[in-house]
């Protein structure tokens, strides 16, 4: 994966095509959760931990 300095545009997609013909479409977001971790457009360490440190809070309270 590489990494750019293009700015993020809401409504793009990217365009996957596999070996057997299907066709697949993501659209561009700015950062997702999966499992618990954050995935960043530009990788930011800073965010990932302030948003770990966040959610052991809920569960404490």
């Amino acid at each position: 994966m590489e990494w750019t300095e293009e700015e993020y545009q809401e409504g793009r997609f990217l365009k996957v095509e596999t070996n057997r013909g299907k066709k697949y479409e993501f659209e561009e977001v700015e950062q997702v959760t999966y499992l618990g971790r954050i995935f960043l457009r530009k990788p930011n360490i800073g965010e990932e931990i302030e948003a770990r440190i966040m959610a052991g809070n809920r569960l404490a309270n």
